[in-house]
This record gives C-alpha cells, sequence and structure tokens, in this order.
C-alpha cells in the first residue's frame, strides 16, 4: 500500500509516524486498499478548529473517503481513521451478505 502525505508544510516525522499506523490498523479491516491519499489543511489561525485532515483510500471499484477537523491533527487523524474503520466494516458487511 503505498501512502501519500500532501501539506502546505513540512510534515514532522511524529505526525508521519501517526498517521501510517492509523492508516495500516485499517488494512485489518479491508485488505486490498492500493493507495492512500491523505491531506493535511490549515485554516485561519482565527479558528479554533483549524487543523482539517482528509483521507481517500482507493480501493478496487470504489474508493472510500473521510474528512475531519479538529484542533490539532493528532485528534482529526483519530477520528478520520474511526470514520474510516466504520466505513469499511460496513462495505465489508454488504460485500459479505451478496455472497
Amino acid at each position: 500500500m503505498q501512502m501519500t502525505i500532501h501539506a502546505p508544510f513540512e510534515v514532522n516525522s511524529g505526525l508521519k509516524k501517526l498517521i501510517h499506523d492509523k492508516i495500516e490498523k485499517l488494512k485489518t479491516f479491508c485488505d486490498r486498499i492500493q493507495t492512500v491519499d491523505i491531506y493535511l489543511k490549515l485554516k485561519e489561525s482565527t479558528i479554533p478548529n483549524g487543523k482539517t485532515i482528509e483521507v481517500n483510500l482507493h480501493l478496487p471499484n470504489k474508493d472510500t473517503f473521510a474528512k475531519d477537523t479538529s484542533d490539532s491533527f493528532e485528534k482529526a487523524v483519530a477520528l478520520v481513521a474511526a470514520k474510516l474503520e466504520k466505513q469499511l466494516k460496513k462495505r465489508k458487511e454488504i460485500l459479505t451478505k451478496k455472497h
């Protein structure tokens, strides 16, 4: 699985590792993830919840997307990972029922 982080700033190694670990855990719910695009965005500093993360998982037949904003990237990563986990579980459940 190839992961690409897009950000308008230099991402420190701690945040990269956290993102990598959270995304890797998603493979337990879907082992067919091909590539992952991660977008980190900063909003104006006057907004307390100014850190946004968007994650697009590229899967065969259909991509999965989640987005969240928080006061820190660490919290936003955890929230997005939880959303993606829920989506992947639902997708797996639907695919299992069809077969």
